[in-house]
């Protein structure tokens, strides 16, 4: 999901409005002087996306809505927010009806709903059910020139048990901390899970059963649509050939140099794994002998041991070493020797199926031969229809080939996902009964991972007298070295702000299904921050863009980003009384919507 276009509109009867303003691809600068209203046009961005912000009476005077426009792969989504009043939304899809949202509780739904984000029951300051916003949620995606330079995460209203944990725990993919239908939740995680346990074994089972119904070697799809197209066009040769008994036999030795090519690849698959099997069983009586020698001096030890001139006290501890050597060794080489049988044993297996296909193949060789030996001396018109019938029968033999390796691929595909969603559920439910380990195993990754690519960001921000020893604790508040971000002021904490909350937004785009793709970044204080530190931090941001996907969103003073073709910047057009302005005021009669730019 990413941004596409914004547009401020009058009120009436007349109002201040801006262009048809459209985002870059990778980086969208606004760039214009203090006052000039890049606030209001960055803050319109959030606002269409449910976020509250407070107007200053100007705006609220002259313009009467903020419309955003997203899109989704090829389909865009207008969102039209009416500034002032009481809360009015209305959504527009292409090929959809218009929905309108007359509360932020149906709106935020809806959205998380677009942007993948779940919407959980969550317990509330006051050990209530409640649920998140995208008040709550944005303060993550989005810094807002007032609030969001002050601390790792500040959202205009606070009513959530460990708000901040728990929308970056929403964020990130992981169950909620207090979800108040947690016990709930739990039983309907643990039957997905069953059911999940079942389909997975079931469609394993139907794998195995397509493959062994397959009945041959099994190849790429590639590599079998040229040779359909080859005995089609070889059908197609003998049905308008003049020459029919060359043609024909011409066909037939296509099809028997095709059938000797894949006894020739059999005979070495199963040469090969026959190789492996010895070379498996090789090993095994290898670690057998390892395992006789461990036995035959843990016995020497003990007899040495029985003599009390060499060890007359029992706890000596001479041969402690060995012994403990012993009982970690043999165990260790059993089951090496255990995985090498099932080896043995599945290659075993695929050596049977193999020399089923090889001895079939050899038949159809033969038959082959036969045929072509009847063509040599038989009359044109029984050689024609037997080439044909041939022919046939390999495309049609072909094409249940392909039917097949297209249903095998898809119900492995289908086997992943139940995998993946099974070992999903199961972190989930481990985090849901407080296990330790496993169900926090995604969040120890994530916050290892947001750690990390903080201490970059320090760097590219040039941030001094700053720890790079940072820890995050399973709430994900944030020490460096000893000191907690309350501690910092001023540059300092400007450019730790920068760097976490960038970090966090490099670690949750690198998933590809994560749905929301942009970070927007009102004006920060770039009279903390010297410019060529600011003109890095701004690179950094351009490959994250490009290397994520994503699009990054910010407004400036005095730094001048240089676009490419992928980027977009945003000044003030429109003449004022002491500057350009980016709004400009006009008569705003009864008159059709103003359509977006490109739709």
């Amino acid at each position: 999901m990413k941004l596409y276009s914004l547009r401020i509109e009058p009120r009436k009867p007349v109002g201040w409005e801006s262009e048809g303003l459209l985002f870059g691809k990778n980086i969208t600068e606004l760039f214009g002087p203090n006052g000039s209203g890049k606030t209001p046009v960055i803050q319109s961005i959030a606002y269409a996306l449910g976020y509250p912000v407070k107007y200053r009476d100007d705006i609220l005077a002259h313009c009467d809505a903020a419309v955003l426009v997203l899109t989704a792969k090829s389909e865009r989504i207008e969102l039209r927010r009416r500034i002032g009043g009481t809360f009015d939304v209305e959504v527009r899809v292409e090929n959809g009806d218009p929905q309108a949202f007359s509360n932020e509780r149906d709106y935020s739904q809806y959205l998380f709903a677009l942007l993948g984000f779940p919407f959980p029951s969550l317990t509330s300051s006051g050990n209530e059910a409640t649920v998140p916003y995208m008040a709550t949620l944005l303060p993550v995606f989005y810094l807002d020139q007032d609030l969001g330079y002050t601390s790792a995460y500040k959202a205009p209203t606070t009513f959530i048990r460990n708000q901040y944990t728990e929308m970056t725990r929403l964020v990130f993919g992981l169950s909620p901390k207090h979800s108040f239908d947690q016990k709930k939740l739990s039983l309907e995680k643990k039957r997905r899970l069953e059911q999940l346990d079942r389909l997975v074994v079931k469609k394993g089972e139907h794998i195995a059963t397509l493959t062994e119904e397959l009945g041959k070697l099994r190849r790429p799809i590639n590599a079998v649509d040229p040779e359909i197209a080859d005995a089609r066009a070889s059908l197609e040769k003998l049905r308008a050939s003049r020459d029919i008994k060359s043609d024909a036999q011409s066909a037939i030795g296509d099809l028997l140099q095709d059938k000797i090519s894949l006894r020739r690849n059999v005979s070495n698959e199963i040469t090969d794994l026959q190789m492996r099997v010895l070379s498996f069983n090789r090993i095994k009586n290898e670690i057998e002998v390892e395992v006789n020698t461990l036995s035959l001096n843990e016995e020497a030890r003990r007899l040495f041991t029985s003599f009390e001139d060499i060890c007359a006290n029992p706890a000596c501890g001479l041969f402690l070493g060995s012994s403990e050597s012993y009982g970690k060794n043999p165990l260790y080489l059993r089951d090496q020797m255990k995985d090498l049988e099932r080896n043995a044993v599945v290659r075993g297996d695929r050596v049977a199926t193999l020399k089923i296909q090889l001895d079939a193949t050899n038949r159809e060789i033969a038959s082959l031969n036969e045929k072509q030996n009847r063509l040599l001396h038989g009359d044109d018109v029984g050689g024609l229809v037997e080439a044909i019938t041939e022919l046939t029968r390999s495309i049609i033999a072909l094409q249940t080939e392909r039917a097949s390796l297209e249903e095998i691929g898809s119900e492995e595909e289908e086997y992943v996902q139940l995998l993946n969603e099974r070992k999903s559920v199961q972190d989930e439910l481990a985090s849901l009964e407080g296990s330790a380990g496993v169900g926090d195993l995604r969040a120890i990754e994530m916050r290892t991972a947001w750690r990390e690519r903080t201490r970059h960001w320090l760097e590219v921000l040039q941030t001094k007298n700053v720890s790079r020893d940072i820890a995050i604790d399973s709430d994900f508040d944030i020490l460096f070295g000893k000191e907690k971000m309350a501690q910092f002021h001023g540059s300092t904490l400007l450019r730790v702000v920068l760097a976490l909350r960038t970090a966090a937004f490099e670690v949750y785009a690198r998933d590809e299904a994560r749905r929301l793709r942009f970070l927007i970044l009102d004006t920060p204080r770039q009279q903390d921050i010297e410019k060529e530190a600011l003109a890095g931090y701004v690179a950094g941001l351009k490959r994250l863009a490009i290397e994520k996907d994503a699009q990054i969103v910010f407004s400036t003073t005095e730094y001048h980003y240089e676009c490419d073709d992928q980027d977009a910047q945003w000044s003030p057009q429109f003449p004022g009384a002491e500057q350009n302005m980016f709004l400009r005021e006009v008569e705003q009669k009864d008159r059709p919507r103003v359509p977006d730019p490109g739709s």
